[in-house]
């Protein structure tokens, strides 16, 4: 059917990206992505050091040696995210909600790791290759876009869920270097689970 060739299709096209993201390497990654880089960071408050350095101190843990900067956005959404460029973006919210030094660095840890795998440019990749498909694919046929989603969706969450699960584990061990212990690093996933008790 369409959607078990549309499934094959980009379980390959993912293969082909991440063998292409070996061949970017951070310094041009940076040259790439410069521009939107620098838009995202912010004017270097106080707090925003205090997680810079953090972020620092963690990617010694990761032996990254390549700078990654931090930008703390004001948002009310619970959020950080790693941007090609080498930007960790933490949203205030975020920031505001966990009140444990380890329990921000095993967020920190978490997007360095990301970083270190190379999963933000990967991610980029394949939202890039399903764009391409869905154009190329259905058109402006909304119904046949509709029928391949499935498939696209499924493919996408694996790839999510594989990334993230390595992510966890390796900020693990990131924060054990960083702070000697892995105390308060489910802070952010106890708070999730106090704020939205049927969240799994």
């Amino acid at each position: 059917s369409a959607c078990v060739l549309l499934f094959a299709f980009l379980a390959a096209a993912g293969f082909l990206v991440d063998q292409a993201v070996k061949y970017i390497d951070p310094a041009l990654e940076k040259r790439l992505f410069a521009t939107p880089a620098k838009a995202l960071l912010g004017e270097g408050s106080e707090r925003e050091q205090k997680l810079q350095r953090t972020v620092d101190q963690l990617a010694a843990c990761f032996d990254i040696d390549y700078p990654v900067r931090l930008s703390l956005v004001e948002a009310k959404e619970l959020n950080a995210f790693a941007v090609p460029g080498g930007v960790i973006v933490v949203l205030s919210a975020l920031a505001d909600a966990l009140q444990t030094d380890n329990g921000m660095a095993f967020v920190l840890a978490h997007e360095l790791a990301h970083f270190k795998n190379r999963d933000h440019l990967r991610g980029l990749g394949r939202s890039l290759v399903l764009l391409a498909a869905s154009v190329a694919v259905t058109g402006a046929n909304s119904s046949l876009s509709s029928m391949l989603t499935p498939a696209a969706s499924l493919e996408g969450a694996q790839f999510s869920q594989k990334r993230e699960s390595a992510a966890d584990a390796a900020a693990l061990h990131a924060l054990n270097c960083h702070a000697g212990n892995v105390t308060d690093a489910t802070e952010f996933f106890t708070y999730l689970k106090a704020r939205e008790p049927d969240r799994d």
